[in-house]
Protein backbone atom coordinates (compact mmCIF):
# COMPACT_ATOMS: atom_id res chain seq x y z
CA UNK A 1 0.00 0.00 0.00
CA UNK A 2 3.00 2.22 0.78
CA UNK A 3 4.82 1.98 -2.75
CA UNK A 4 1.17 2.12 -4.37
CA UNK A 5 0.62 5.43 -2.54
CA UNK A 6 4.25 6.41 -3.59
CA UNK A 7 5.27 6.41 -0.13
CA UNK A 8 7.35 4.01 -0.91
CA UNK A 9 10.19 3.43 -3.51
CA UNK A 10 11.74 -0.19 -4.57
CA UNK A 11 14.78 0.03 -2.37
CA UNK A 12 13.50 1.47 1.00
CA UNK A 13 11.18 -1.43 0.49
CA UNK A 14 14.37 -3.67 0.36
CA UNK A 15 16.34 -2.58 2.84
CA UNK A 16 13.24 -2.92 5.16
CA UNK A 17 13.40 -6.34 4.21
CA UNK A 18 16.96 -6.51 4.62
CA UNK A 19 17.65 -5.32 7.56
CA UNK A 20 15.13 -7.65 9.10
CA UNK A 21 16.59 -10.72 8.30
CA UNK A 22 20.41 -9.47 8.67
CA UNK A 23 19.90 -8.47 11.78
CA UNK A 24 17.66 -11.44 13.16
CA UNK A 25 18.21 -15.13 13.22
CA UNK A 26 20.09 -17.03 10.17
CA UNK A 27 18.46 -18.19 7.41
CA UNK A 28 16.79 -22.14 8.48
CA UNK A 29 16.87 -21.03 11.68
CA UNK A 30 13.43 -22.03 11.93
CA UNK A 31 13.58 -25.26 11.12
CA UNK A 32 15.32 -26.21 14.91
CA UNK A 33 12.79 -24.05 16.09
CA UNK A 34 9.40 -25.07 14.35
CA UNK A 35 10.02 -28.25 12.31
CA UNK A 36 12.52 -30.51 14.75
CA UNK A 37 10.59 -30.22 17.98
CA UNK A 38 7.62 -31.36 15.44
CA UNK A 39 9.09 -34.36 13.60
CA UNK A 40 11.71 -35.29 16.19
CA UNK A 41 14.38 -35.34 12.58
CA UNK A 42 17.54 -34.01 12.52
CA UNK A 43 18.04 -33.17 8.60
CA UNK A 44 21.47 -31.69 9.77
CA UNK A 45 22.69 -35.24 10.88
CA UNK A 46 23.39 -36.62 6.87
CA UNK A 47 24.55 -35.41 3.88
CA UNK A 48 21.32 -34.05 1.93
CA UNK A 49 21.19 -36.11 -1.84
CA UNK A 50 21.71 -32.48 -3.84
CA UNK A 51 21.15 -34.42 -6.94
CA UNK A 52 18.02 -35.68 -5.96
CA UNK A 53 16.89 -32.73 -4.62
CA UNK A 54 14.45 -33.96 -1.65
CA UNK A 55 14.81 -36.68 1.12
CA UNK A 56 12.37 -38.23 3.09
CA UNK A 57 13.24 -38.34 7.12
CA UNK A 58 12.33 -40.79 9.46
CA UNK A 59 11.12 -39.48 13.02
CA UNK A 60 10.67 -41.03 16.21
CA UNK A 61 7.19 -42.57 16.86
CA UNK A 62 6.44 -43.54 13.00
CA UNK A 63 6.52 -39.55 12.09
CA UNK A 64 7.71 -39.07 8.58
CA UNK A 65 8.89 -35.65 6.74
CA UNK A 66 9.33 -34.99 3.14
CA UNK A 67 11.48 -32.32 2.71
CA UNK A 68 11.50 -30.76 -1.01
CA UNK A 69 13.90 -28.13 -2.63
CA UNK A 70 11.28 -25.41 -4.22
CA UNK A 71 13.59 -25.49 -6.89
CA UNK A 72 13.56 -28.89 -7.70
CA UNK A 73 9.46 -28.89 -7.48
CA UNK A 74 9.25 -29.10 -11.02
CA UNK A 75 11.68 -31.64 -11.57
CA UNK A 76 10.29 -34.31 -9.38
CA UNK A 77 7.46 -32.81 -7.03
CA UNK A 78 4.64 -35.00 -9.01
CA UNK A 79 6.60 -38.29 -8.48
CA UNK A 80 7.77 -37.58 -4.55
CA UNK A 81 4.34 -36.16 -3.50
CA UNK A 82 2.61 -39.33 -5.00
CA UNK A 83 4.95 -41.81 -3.46
CA UNK A 84 4.97 -39.88 -0.12
CA UNK A 85 1.63 -40.02 0.57
CA UNK A 86 0.88 -42.79 -1.34
CA UNK A 87 -1.68 -41.49 -3.77
CA UNK A 88 -1.78 -43.37 -7.28
CA UNK A 89 -3.27 -40.15 -9.41
CA UNK A 90 -1.80 -37.67 -7.08
CA UNK A 91 -0.86 -33.79 -9.51
CA UNK A 92 0.59 -31.32 -8.95
CA UNK A 93 -0.55 -27.93 -9.46
CA UNK A 94 0.53 -24.33 -10.13
CA UNK A 95 -0.87 -22.17 -7.32
CA UNK A 96 -0.02 -19.08 -5.58
CA UNK A 97 2.53 -18.15 -8.76
CA UNK A 98 3.82 -14.47 -7.99
CA UNK A 99 3.85 -13.43 -11.71
CA UNK A 100 0.34 -14.21 -11.80
CA UNK A 101 -1.08 -11.87 -8.61
CA UNK A 102 -2.50 -8.51 -8.50
CA UNK A 103 1.56 -7.17 -7.56
CA UNK A 104 3.03 -9.30 -10.14
CA UNK A 105 4.81 -5.97 -11.48
CA UNK A 106 6.16 -4.68 -7.98
CA UNK A 107 7.26 -8.72 -7.78
CA UNK A 108 8.86 -8.05 -11.00
CA UNK A 109 10.64 -4.74 -10.47
CA UNK A 110 11.93 -5.75 -7.37
CA UNK A 111 13.61 -8.89 -8.22
CA UNK A 112 15.62 -6.06 -10.44
CA UNK A 113 17.10 -4.56 -7.88
CA UNK A 114 20.72 -5.96 -6.96
CA UNK A 115 20.73 -7.44 -2.98
CA UNK A 116 22.92 -5.97 -0.74
CA UNK A 117 26.91 -8.52 -0.16
CA UNK A 118 26.03 -8.20 3.22
CA UNK A 119 22.51 -10.31 3.23
CA UNK A 120 23.78 -12.45 0.74
CA UNK A 121 26.81 -13.35 2.33
CA UNK A 122 24.79 -13.93 5.66
CA UNK A 123 21.97 -16.32 3.92
CA UNK A 124 24.14 -18.41 2.01
CA UNK A 125 26.89 -19.12 4.39
CA UNK A 126 24.11 -19.79 6.90
CA UNK A 127 24.24 -23.48 8.05
CA UNK A 128 21.04 -23.93 6.20
CA UNK A 129 22.12 -23.34 2.85
CA UNK A 130 25.55 -24.81 3.16
CA UNK A 131 23.14 -28.12 3.79
CA UNK A 132 20.72 -28.63 1.33
CA UNK A 133 22.81 -26.63 -1.82
CA UNK A 134 25.93 -27.14 -3.13
CA UNK A 135 28.96 -24.50 -3.41
CA UNK A 136 28.53 -24.35 -7.03
CA UNK A 137 24.27 -23.78 -6.72
CA UNK A 138 25.12 -21.16 -3.65
CA UNK A 139 27.32 -19.55 -6.14
CA UNK A 140 25.27 -19.28 -9.13
CA UNK A 141 22.18 -18.39 -6.59
CA UNK A 142 24.49 -15.20 -4.98
CA UNK A 143 25.39 -14.03 -8.97
CA UNK A 144 21.83 -13.99 -9.78
CA UNK A 145 20.79 -11.95 -6.60
CA UNK A 146 24.15 -9.76 -6.99
CA UNK A 147 23.57 -8.58 -10.48
CA UNK A 148 19.66 -8.15 -10.34
CA UNK A 149 17.26 -10.41 -12.21
CA UNK A 150 15.67 -9.74 -15.59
Amino acid sequence: AKYEAGEWDLHEMQDTIVKRYVSGPGGGDWYDTQMKPVFDVDVYAQPFPHQQGYEIYQGKNHSRLLLLRLEDLNRVGQKVFSDFLNLKDFELVRANVGEQKEYSDLYRDFKKIPLPAAYLEKMYSSRYARQFYTDAEINGFYQKWVAGQD
